[in-house]
């Protein structure tokens, strides 16, 4: 018997100062830090490993013990003779041989991603893709009642292909090579979750994830919108920037617009931010061609100009030749209507408007100016972008109808149908929410 029990059996132990050991139950999880997807994900289940005819066996003495016998040095001599290196030859069928299974990392291309698997990579990161305009063919239908009229169809959600590395943007979305080169130059091998929705969203076709029940006769063939959501500091700026570099090389290659006028214009609302962004840019566009610039007080932006005024202007300096403009909303909405004298001004070059913290643009501090650049883009293949880190029903609906009233003031000047545009949301996590930890690999 335990001479303890014996000499406690008149003590009463208190239940609260025994210490049990802690139990790891399948509910309790991993004790971690919130992350919106883990870079690894450790597998409880216990496997069996299969050893391999080439694992060399470990021996006695490797691991520490005593040979008694004096054998040790005769096994581990023969041990070493058949742990030699193979041939290259015998070695080169070995890789050849080798499947996705037996080396870690390696996975397949991303084009045999089917949709089942694109549909569980979006739900483990979080994404929500959904199309906020799908056309609704006329389809005749029996009366319904009121409560029937007033539920409002939710919108079809979207499921496109995700980009999980930036090595397969040469080959799935034909960047080009100088661009590629210099996302690889930067480090960027993994995206973050809003490089993962976003990039696929304006690269690829719109008619390879758009649904073709909601897809009208004009969709096809157009860009898209898109409203993106995402916390600070995940990697927007890079989300925006590669696709826009890649359609300006792709319009000067294809000699769509002239040389020298401006092809996409920026908005930041501070000019800290402009240059950032400036800066980012130029790394990626380094030896493409493409000139980006910060616009600055005194700069001139070319917009369409009057007769009456062409004389004065000539005298004055000349404007900016730079295919991708960076500014804030009150420096270019200024040189813009400095330079159209006392007509309103238009910008008919420009192809693609971007918002970089669009909640604080389109708030009424910033919204005249915002507005008031955004309107003066008067083509009709403009296409815009939002991106911010909160965004609410208001900035949403302020969004679709400048959308809608200026695509109908195209129309009613020129005489022209101008055809909607798909306008898709893209929502990284819970909206107008915040993720602690989220690193670029």
């Amino acid at each position: 018997m335990d001479p303890l029990k014996l000499l406690s059996r008149s003590t009463k132990i208190s239940a609260k100062t025994s210490k049990k050991p802690a139990q790891s139950t399948p509910s309790s999880g991993q004790n971690a830090q919130p992350q919106l997807s883990p870079a690894h994900e450790t597998s409880t289940s216990s496997k069996k490993r299969k050893r391999d005819h080439n694992t060399p066996t470990i021996s006695d003495e490797q691991l520490g013990g005593l040979d008694f016998f004096g054998t040790g040095s005769a096994k581990h001599a023969k041990a070493n003779e058949d742990a030699k290196p193979m041939p290259p030859s015998e070695r080169l069928e070995s890789d050849a041989m080798m499947t996705k299974d037996d080396v870690p990392g390696l996975t397949m291309p991303e084009n045999d991603i089917s949709d089942q698997d694109a549909r569980a990579i979006l739900k483990k990161h979080k994404l929500k893709v959904t199309w906020l305009n799908p056309k609704e063919r006329a389809k005749k239908e029996k009366r319904k009642s009121k409560s029937e009229e007033k539920a409002k169809k939710p919108k079809p959600q979207l499921f496109p292909h995700p980009l999980q590395s930036f090595r397969g943007m040469k080959q799935k979305y034909e960047v080009g090579n100088k661009l590629a080169g210099n996302i690889e130059a930067q480090g960027y091998d993994t995206p973050t979750e809003v490089q993962l929705g976003a990039l696929p969203l304006l690269l690829e076709e719109p008619k390879k994830y758009l649904p073709q029940e909601n897809r009208g006769d004009e969709s096809d063939g157009q860009e898209v919108d898109l409203l993106t959501v995402a916390p600070t500091g995940s990697g927007k700026t890079l989300a925006f920037m590669i696709p826009l570099l890649q359609k300006v090389s792709a319009l000067r290659r294809a000699e769509k617009v002239s040389q020298e006028s401006t092809v996409a214009i920026v908005l930041a609302p501070t000019k800290e931010l402009a240059g950032q962004t400036v800066n980012e840019g130029r790394k990626l566009a380094n030896g493409t061609g493409i000139k980006i610039t910060q616009l600055r007080k005194g700069m001139r932006i070319a917009a369409a100009q009057n007769t009456e005024n062409q004389e004065q202007q000539a005298t004055e300096q000349p404007p900016v030749k730079a295919d991708v403009i960076v500014s804030t909303p009150g420096l270019l909405f200024s040189s813009l209507y400095e330079s159209s004298g006392s007509g309103k001004p238009t910008v008919p070059s420009v192809r693609y408007f971007v918002l970089d913290e669009a909640d604080v643009l389109l708030d009424p501090l910033f919204r005249e100016q915002t507005l008031g650049v955004w309107n003066a883009l008067n083509n009709p293949a403009l296409r815009v972008s939002l991106w911010s880190a909160t965004m609410g029903s208001n900035i949403e609906e302020l969004t679709r109808s400048t959308i809608d009233n200026r695509r109908k003031h195209i129309t009613d000047n020129s005489g022209e149908h101008v055809p909607e545009a798909p306008l898709i949301r893209l929502v990284v996590g819970l909206k107008d929410s915040a993720v602690p930890n989220i690193d670029h690999k």
